[in-house]
This record gives C-alpha cells, structure tokens and sequence, in this order.
C-alpha cells in the first residue's frame, strides 16, 4: 500500500498512522526544526521496514533481486548471487540507505522513525489527554536541532558544568 500524500502538509501520510498523531508529529518535527527531506525519509523507511513500501529493484534470471536505486551506500555492497537472492533488496530497506536517497541525516531520520513507531504504538482518539501523552513522547524522541555553519548543536547543553581537573600539590 503506498503513500498518499497529505494536502496540509504535502508529506507523505502513513496508513499506519491516525491522522491526528499525524498532524501532531508533523507540526512538532517542524517546530523541532527537522527538514522535509528528513521527513519523507523517515516515512519511507518506516514503510519500508514494515514492507508497506520496497526498494525498486528488479529480479533477473536466477531469481537474484538487483537493486535499481544505487547511492554511495551501495558501492560496497556485495554482490548478490544465487545464494543470496535478496541481499540488494534487504540493503534497500535499511535506514542508512533511505536517509541518502532522500539526502537527509541518519541520525534526524532514525529519530523520527523511532517517533513514528512510537505514534503507531500509542495511538490517539483526539482526546486532549491523548494529545498531551503523544506531545510528551515526542519531546522525549526528538532533539531540538540548530544549525550552525559546520555542525548541528543543541541548547540543552547549558546546564552542564565543566569541571577543571585537579591540580595534585607539588613538593
């Protein structure tokens, strides 16, 4: 069953998900700052992991699935024979390999992954009381993310103390 895509937000919508969570996770991984890249991959490679979704690919011959979306992930793959029919096709649906189709962080994607396993999970009927457990799994899951010019920092670092190491007395 493939995606549809939400008018709203023009993101893929999971027939897994209730449209409210939906909503819900979208609007905060927005807030949180996760891209729309990242967003569609995660949604691919959820789909994917629960085989709503395959690697397009295609099987020759002797039956050995050859993977036709190639990326630098690829490059090291070895190569599938008779043996192993489905190597390609099992390394399509990992997450490393989605997160670079859709050019985007493995880490903000294996995020929201994790966030929309746990949404599927959880479940909501529109009660405000839902809403408000599904508002605190995410800020659990997903990690503000700032962008600076060489690497992704977060904020919640200002409550760390640094400590300076001791200093033993000399003689």
């Amino acid at each position: 069953m493939p995606h549809t895509l939400s008018k709203r937000t023009l993101l893929p919508v999971s027939p897994l998900v209730n449209p409210i969570s939906q909503d819900i996770f979208v609007q905060y991984a927005d807030q949180m700052g996760y891209s729309k890249a990242a967003l569609c991959a995660a949604h691919e490679a959820y789909a994917r992991k629960h085989r709503h979704s395959h690697p397009i690919g295609k099987f020759d011959t002797e039956g050995v699935f050859r993977l036709m979306e190639r990326c630098e992930c690829c490059a090291n793959l070895r190569q599938a024979d008779r043996e192993r029919p489905y190597l390609e096709m099992l390394h399509g649906r990992t997450l490393t390999h989605v997160a670079l189709l859709y050019d985007a962080p493995k880490l903000h994607v294996q995020r929201l992954v994790r966030a929309l396993g746990c949404i599927t999970r959880l479940g909501t009927t529109g009660s405000e009381n839902d809403k408000k457990q599904l508002r605190a799994k995410l800020r659990r899951i997903l990690k503000p993310i700032y962008e600076t010019n060489e690497v992704a920092t977060y904020s919640s670092l200002d409550h760390i103390k640094i400590l300076a190491p001791k200093v033993c007395a000399s003689d």
